[in-house]
C-alpha cells in the first residue's frame, strides 16, 4: 500500500521530492515508535490492528497531499503535473533589449 500511495504521489507531482519527503517522515515515525513496540524486529503475520493503524494514516495522509498539489498547483484532482515549457518559450534564446 505504501508503495502504491508513493508511485501515485510521484505521478501526480511529477518528481520524487514529495515522496521522499514522505517515506523519511515515516521512517523516523516508525523509528520513534520502536521503543513503545512490543517485538518490533519480530517477523511473521501481522496482526489486523496492526495493518489497519499502518494504512489508514498511510491513506489520509497521501489523500491530502494528493488534494494539497492539485490545489496549489491549480491541477484538476486527476490531472498530474507537467511541465511548463517556460524554458522554450521564446525558443531559448534571450529577447534583444529584455535584459535577460
Amino acid at each position: 500500500m505504501f508503495a502504491l500511495a508513493m508511485g501515485l504521489l510521484a505521478w501526480k507531482t511529477g518528481g520524487l521530492e514529495l515522496p521522499i519527503m514522505l517515506h523519511a517522515a515515516n521512517n523516523w515515525s516508525l523509528l520513534l515508535l520502536a521503543p513503545t513496540m512490543v517485538s518490533p524486529l519480530e517477523q511473521g503475520a501481522v496482526p489486523p490492528i496492526a495493518l489497519l493503524t499502518s494504512t489508514l494514516p498511510t491513506l489520509l495522509i497521501t489523500a491530502g497531499l494528493w488534494w494539497w498539489y492539485s490545489r496549489r498547483e491549480g491541477l484538476g484532482l486527476w490531472e498530474p503535473a507537467r511541465g511548463t515549457g517556460q524554458r522554450l518559450r521564446g525558443s531559448g534564446r534571450a529577447r534583444a533589449g529584455s535584459g535577460d
